[in-house]
């Protein structure tokens, strides 16, 4: 248990650390991308408006009211470092001006290419090439369409330089931060385990405390019968059988909890499923429900045998009890891939639970509590099921089809030589 309490914790820790350094680094990256963006397309607005050219007091030509709020340093050096092109397109999609001598790294054909394939996007703010050049489109006072293509490459790389960096930084952390979680999970599930244990321990004393008044009660009941019996003595020994298999069930569900302390050893599951059978035909007889097996041999499973044949007998019982009358149980196990093995029984249901089959194996959950005081459940028979699943590190599950209802647990087979305990 606390083996699993500290995975499910240093799981959840992690994870809960990795969205929060994506998200980190998503928002850094995205804003930066954002900023040197609008810095590109403040320099390109510059460039139109100045008919083609980035002027030496280039500053004049941008947002005046953005520049008197934020009073941005006017960069001297801003024209030398700018590399851009531009080209007058007309109405055909022929370039018929273009200047290239901002630029050395496009040739006057390629900057043509591009200033055309622009020109027939017909978009027009955008990227080409990729991120590596910011494009604008802009009508001339001479009826051309004035494009202006910036160098966004330097940029671009910078971005990505960031990206790598930030993602770097953000998986060194994480590697950290796994290891000192790691280091501390144990010590902070502690508190948790030791709960869970006093829980598990108050249940077993209890259980064991309850079991001496209950068979005193039982006796001078029987007693009282056999020297007389009237309808009250009959009620007490009712609830009392009743009250000592709620003890059982919740002394079983203690012990199946604490799974670290059970002994594990190499079984035949298809010879415990065969005998679970044969105990329970008595009451299906008596209950005018037959039960039915499909039980494959030599399907062997690693696990205690007392819990695994307290599982199948609980899934056995539950199915009698809420079994349609006349209609067959089945009991099945059947290999399910190469590896586990499918244990299941299925039965006939008048009254079908209207809830989330997953519920029906929490603690004292009745779908129909009325209905479960007519049949004597006790409400924990599925969850004991659901612990001993759990300690065996099987899948417990419910599926509902019409007036079908079917249990199963799904085990993880073993190969036949061996027969050490673990």
């Amino acid at each position: 248990m606390i083996n699993k309490l500290t995975k499910k914790f240093f799981v959840i820790s992690i994870s809960a650390l990795f969205v929060v350094e994506l998200l980190m680094a998503a928002l850094i990256n995205g804003l930066n991308f954002v900023y040197t963006v609008d810095q590109a397309d403040e320099t390109i607005a510059a460039i139109i408006e100045n008919n083609g050219k980035l002027p030496e007091k280039w500053k004049n030509y941008l947002n005046k009211k953005s520049f008197e709020h934020e009073k941005k340093p006017y960069d001297r050096e801003m024209i030398y470092i700018t590399r851009y092109f531009t080209a007058n397109v007309d109405s055909s999609g022929k370039t018929v001006r273009l200047d290239t001598s901002n630029i050395s790294s496009v040739s006057s054909d390629e900057a043509i290419e591009y200033a055309e394939k622009v020109y027939n996007t017909g978009v027009e703010h955008g990227f080409i090439d990729g991120f590596d050049f910011r494009y604008a489109v802009s009508p001339s006072p001479d009826g051309t369409k004035l494009i202006v293509i910036y160098d966004f490459s330097r940029q671009s790389s910078a971005n990505i330089r960031v990206i790598k960096i930030s993602l770097i930084i953000a998986a060194v952390l994480l590697v950290f931060f796994s290891v000192m979680i790691f280091a501390f999970s144990k010590r902070a599930v502690r508190p948790v385990i030791q709960n869970m244990d006093k829980q598990a321990q108050f249940i077993t004393d209890a259980g064991h405390e309850l079991k001496t008044p209950l068979a005193i009660i039982r006796a001078d009941a029987e007693v009282l019968e056999m020297t007389g019996g009237s309808e009250w003595t009959k009620s007490i020994l009712n609830q009392t059988d009743r009250l000592s298999e709620l003890v059982a069930d919740m002394l079983t569900l203690a012990k199946a909890q604490e799974s670290q302390r059970i002994h594990f050893y190499k079984l035949d599951l298809s010879a415990i499923a065969k005998k679970a059978a044969e105990d329970i035909k008595p009451l299906c007889s008596s209950a005018n429900k037959p039960i039915k097996t499909e039980i494959e041999d030599g399907l062997i499973c690693l696990g205690n045998k007392k819990a695994i044949r307290r599982a199948v007998s609980l899934l056995l019982e539950n199915a009698v009890k809420y079994g349609s009358d006349g209609r067959e149980i089945i009991l099945g196990l059947k290999r399910n891939g190469r590896h586990h093995a499918r244990l299941w029984v299925e039965n006939y249901c008048d009254e079908m639970p209207d809830c989330d089959p997953k519920l029906l194996f929490e603690r004292f959950y009745r779908a129909d509590s009325s209905r479960t005081r007519e049949t004597g459940g006790s409400g924990i028979g599925l969850s004991t099921v659901k612990a001993i699943a759990d300690s065996h590190k099987a899948k417990a599950g419910c599926e509902i089809n019409g007036d079908i209802i079917t249990f199963s647990l799904k085990f993880k087979l073993r190969k036949m030589n061996g027969n050490g305990e673990v």
